[in-house]
């Protein structure tokens, strides 16, 4: 009730009023500036994002084919990699030579290729003893080995896979349909040679087929949340904390050396982070993310090193633009900041464009890297995780005392301006009581003047009243009355 009072007792102007003609145009101008800067972000920092995700280019990346077994199942795996037509995507097999299962096995680990097809060493061999003794313990399933590494990218070898598996079943059914024309044609009058294969069906009817052999599952989902949106959560909290610590460094600027206000500025910073990036890593050791699997007990700690380092990098980072250019343009860096980190770390930059390489130097790819070795066993790039790491804190500590000096400058300027417009206010406030008191003196004096005006006039009434009634009375007046 007293909300809607309120609106019906505002007697101050409209929006469209006439008064506030001036106001009203420097109101508008701000909003319409405002929608434009939005506008260019749109138009120039979201079609980034939008082209990573549009027609990536898995003919970039490496698949091995390699034939260990030298038979007709080898020649198989060898035409899956060479006839790719019929297949809408190319994909970049290489064949190559190895000694051993191991040493193909190796390859994929270390990041050579992002998977590899392999002939089994034998499995030619195997098939026709099995159909010829009616073996039928034979398993089709051992005559190819598809390697994979899932935890290097979830997304990537996802659909990798979905591009390589049809082209085996292909070669497997491709393969079997020969197989057993051959087979049979060859053995046409001899019943014994197929009453023996009818002992092991499987050697006829799909005679090979593929196990896969994920090198590195990515088989705890939660750690998903931990490597992907959890960073952005990391980034948002960086930026939450610049924007509540200001009114504390605001406080407290005026009163203490340069020198020391920035040693307390960079102090408070870091130490926030240290605790945040541990509540952060509690929150995923309590959803049971593995971080004991390949450095046992010590996975914890260095992956809290990692997110604190980070939270350094990317929260020091968004303080120094806040600092030297302020709003609303620290929240324009954000944006662009997330965009092209979540680009850089969560998807896979060999696919993409070579326009998208910038983002092999950005810090999230870094992190991502580094905690999927730390988690699920990935290739080893800590070294280089943690030196571009350090070389971005590095950069960002050159630049935040400068930055701080900058912003205590512009909030000097700031609060001199804000002063004097508050002393302006002020002088027109007293002259506006002064005015009112001096018209207010200026009423009263006139009351005054015709309070004695009036009382003068009076004065004279009674005067002549007392004349007149002590007077002779005039002889017409006698003559009248006698």
């Amino acid at each position: 009730m007293g909300f809607i009072q309120q609106i019906k007792n505002d007697t101050r102007p409209s929006f469209w009023s006439s008064g506030i003609k001036a106001t009203r145009k420097q109101v508008l101008v701000h909003v319409i500036r405002s929608v434009v800067l939005i506008s260019l972000i749109i138009f120039l920092i979201v079609p980034v994002y939008w082209g990573a995700n549009y027609s990536p280019d898995y003919g970039n990346l490496r698949v091995l084919v390699v034939d260990l077994d030298g038979g007709q199942v080898g020649a198989s795996v060898l035409s899956a990699g060479r006839n790719q037509t019929g297949f809408p995507v190319t994909l970049g097999f290489q064949e190559q030579s190895f000694s051993s299962l191991d040493e193909v096995r190796n390859a994929v680990d270390n990041e050579e290729a992002w998977a590899a097809i392999v002939a089994n060493p034998g499995a030619t061999a195997r098939l026709n003893q099995a159909i010829e003794n009616g073996d039928s313990t034979y398993k089709p399933s051992e005559a190819i080995t598809l390697f994979t590494n899932t935890a290097r990218s979830t997304t990537t070898q996802g659909q990798l896979n979905n591009l390589i598996v049809p082209r085996i079943n292909a070669a497997c059914l491709r393969f079997g349909a020969i197989f057993a024309a051959q087979f049979l044609a060859r053995n046409a009058g001899n019943s014994t040679a197929i009453q023996t294969a009818g002992r092991a069906p499987q050697t006829l009817s799909s005679p090979i087929f593929y196990t896969v052999v994920d090198i590195h599952p990515f088989n705890v989902p939660v750690a998903l949340a931990t490597l992907q949106i959890g960073l952005i959560y990391l980034i948002i909290f960086t930026f939450q904390l610049v924007l509540f610590n200001t009114p504390a460094h605001m406080l407290i600027v005026s009163k203490i050396r340069l020198g020391s206000y920035i040693k307390y500025r960079l102090l408070t910073q870091i130490v926030s982070y240290f605790f945040l990036s541990l509540f952060f890593v509690l929150i995923s050791v309590a959803f049971q993310v593995p971080f004991h699997r390949v450095y046992g007990s010590g996975g914890i700690p260095l992956f809290w090193l990692l997110n604190w380092l980070a939270m350094c990098v990317m929260g020091l980072a968004i303080e120094n633009v806040n600092n030297i250019l302020g709003q609303p343009w620290v929240a324009v860096f954000l944006v662009i900041w997330v965009i092209t980190n979540v680009i850089a770390g969560f998807f896979s930059l060999g696919v993409l464009n070579n326009f998208y390489h910038w983002g092999y130097g950005l810090p999230l790819y870094h992190v991502v890297s580094a905690g999927k070795h730390i988690m699920f066993g990935t290739k080893n790039y800590l070294g280089l995780n943690f030196g571009i790491l350090f070389a971005w804190l590095a950069s960002a500590l050159i630049v935040y005392p400068f930055g701080v000096w900058r912003q205590t400058i512009v909030g000097k300027k700031l609060a001199e301006a804000e002063a004097s417009r508050k002393a302006k206010e002020q002088e027109m406030k007293t002259d506006t009581k002064l005015k009112g008191f001096d018209e207010e003196s200026n009423g009263l004096n006139d009351a005054a003047k015709e309070e004695e005006k009036a009382k003068g006039k009076l004065k004279k009434k009674e005067e002549e009243s007392n004349v007149e009634a002590w007077a002779p009375n005039p002889p017409e007046k006698e003559i009248e009355m006698s």
